[in-house]
């Protein structure tokens, strides 16, 4: 009794048994009463962050760190709960505005007996178990972002999780770099390749936290990235060409579309980059992403177009699909409204069936009948490029056909 006084008897002060790993707790710490067994933050640091955090739902870091008056490091406190997997930290980059929360916990596993054991856990669902409330896990990719100095790259080897698959983001003065890795620290470390683009300011990586991501998945998000580079139009694109990116099917494609954006919103917070355009910038109108050309390596290099052909309309009639498109900007534009063939042949190539699958995530292709429908303008580099687009197999630019213009005076077209 006198030790429960104290607080010297590890029952009564409901702290985890010196077996368990420390600092790194098992997986289901969830089952285990007390607190993180934690020489950097003791028990009273504990119970006031923990505190605060469930009166309120959730606190920024900075307030966090403000109530341990007498601690000597608040803020590796608060993080040291973190990195246990008791809180999590909203992603981008830390600092004193960064959301805490509490951890969303998986379900508990049930002593192996494979269904969840009726108490919500996480493994198979088995119907002939009745009585029992099942819940399923869901696995949500969430960025992790950390970024540093050129000069200072080599601190990215102290970051375990820069070990996974990846994106980054090389900042130079007045483009950007995107790039992809299996291993991401490493290839930042040793990232001369960059240097042939110029002297990089800032390299940015971006990893899921929760590992759902697949490599091709990543290889998307790579492609995506570039394109919203060249979007957003205020930094060019410092890669000779468009990223190829890779096939997955619409739900991948969604959860890499979520991970792209969530890692913009964050770089642009704090911002490093995708910031709103200047005023000087803004007196020039920034296209629609949708009539940015496609710039695809898989395509083969479009035919040349001329001031000359400048509007010049354009009519195609094949496999079961009417498109029509112009010529403007030197670029060729198929226009809303045109019908695209749903199917895509071998011989189209995988740049086709991967601006299809961008455009019906984002909207810009919507189901019409037996075909597809293009519900705003699309750009080429030329009309090979558009033609296999439109009707998903190789055929050549000469299946356009142009439209004889009528002359504003009424007279004969030549």
């Amino acid at each position: 009794m006198a030790d429960a006084i104290v607080g010297e008897d590890a029952c009564v002060r409901n702290v985890h048994p010196k077996t368990f790993p420390n600092p790194v707790l098992p997986e289901h710490w969830a089952d285990l009463p007390g607190l993180v067994n934690d020489p950097l933050v003791d028990e009273d640091a504990q119970v006031t962050i923990l505190s605060r955090v469930d009166e309120t739902g959730s606190a920024a870091l900075g307030d966090l760190a403000a109530l341990l008056v007498d601690y000597p490091k608040p803020v590796k406190a608060v993080l040291q709960l973190v990195r246990h997997g008791l809180l999590t930290a909203d992603p981008g980059v830390v600092d004193a505005n960064t959301i805490i929360r509490r951890r969303d916990l998986p379900a508990a596993a049930s002593g192996g007996n494979g269904d969840g054991g009726g108490d919500g856990g996480d493994g198979p669902f088995n119907p002939s178990r009745k009585g029992r409330l099942h819940r399923l896990r869901i696995a949500k990719p969430q960025a992790e972002i950390f970024c540093a100095q050129w000069s200072d790259r080599a601190v990215f080897r102290t970051e375990a999780m820069l070990e996974r698959p990846g994106i980054y983001l090389a900042m130079f003065a007045d483009a950007v770099y995107v790039g992809r890795s299996g291993s991401l620290s490493g290839r930042l470390v040793a990232s001369n390749h960059l240097l042939e683009h110029g002297w990089p300011d800032m390299v940015i990586a971006a990893v899921d936290r929760n590992d759902v991501l697949t490599e091709a998945q990543f290889r998307v998000a790579e492609r995506m990235m570039a394109q919203e580079v060249e979007r957003h139009g205020v930094l060019r694109l410092a890669n000779r060409q468009l990223p190829v990116g890779d096939d997955v099917d619409m739900l991948a494609f969604g959860q890499v579309d979520r991970f792209v954006r969530e890692v913009i919103g964050a770089v642009a917070k704090a911002g490093l980059a995708f910031l709103p355009p200047t005023e000087a910038a803004a007196e020039t109108p920034t296209p629609h992403p949708a009539a940015v050309a496609v710039r695809d390596p898989l395509l083969p290099a479009a035919t040349a177009t001329t001031s000359k052909a400048e509007g010049q309309l354009f009519n195609l009639a094949a496999c079961g699909v009417h498109a029509t498109a112009r010529i403007e900007n030197g670029r060729f534009v198929v226009k809303s409204g045109s019908l695209v063939r749903t199917e895509v042949l071998r011989s189209a190539g995988n740049g086709p069936l991967r601006q299809r699958q961008e455009l019906l995530h984002d909207g810009g292709l919507a189901q019409a009948g037996r075909c597809l429908v293009l519900t705003r303008d699309v750009a080429f580099d030329g009309p090979s490029s558009a033609a296999r687009f439109v009707v998903g197999v190789g055929h050549k630019g000469r299946v356009w056909r142009p439209v004889p213009q009528i002359p504003l005076d009424g007279s004969p077209a030549h």
